[in-house]
């Protein structure tokens, strides 16, 4: 069983590998990833694995994780953010606040599943309608400050 399981581990970086290899010939190219709750497992247990599914999700517009526990959800954050990338996690849920609260900024949908994900969060928006002009519209105007403040620090 154990020969079984090393085999497929091996098939599976293979697998990682080629996708990886894949991402970076056809560069600019529009991905997505979705992944489910076995690749996850088999990812987080080899810290290898962890290194070139964080390079592949780098060369994705979109990261998909279905099924995953909240512990897990917090997990792919805390990749992120050990390779110095800012992290930005929506949520709507009560199984989002551990990633929420993980992120750098957290957003909190309110929703049907309750107002844990809006109580734990940075921000707190009443339906994903509003996300757009929170991204674009207070983006730019922190962008806005933070190189005005910078012109005067030197």
């Amino acid at each position: 069983r154990s020969r079984e399981l090393q085999r497929s581990d091996k098939q599976f970086k293979t697998n990682l590998k080629k996708i990886l290899e894949d991402c970076e010939n056809n560069f600019g190219e529009k991905r997505t990833l979705a992944i489910g709750v076995q690749a996850f497992k088999q990812i987080f247990e080899h810290e290898d694995m962890k290194s070139i599914f964080l390079k592949i999700c780098v060369n994705c517009d979109c990261v998909i994780c279905s099924r995953v526990t909240p512990l897990q959800k917090a997990q792919i954050v805390q990749l992120a953010k050990q390779s110095k990338m800012r992290t930005l996690a929506i949520g709507d849920g009560g199984n989002d606040v551990n990633m929420i609260q993980e992120a750098h900024i957290g957003v909190g949908i309110e929703g049907r599943e309750g107002q844990q994900a809006a109580r734990a969060a940075d921000y707190s928006l009443t339906s994903f309608y509003h996300l757009k002009r929170l991204i674009l519209v207070h983006g730019h105007y922190s962008y806005h400050r933070t190189a005005f403040i910078s012109q005067y620090s030197f």
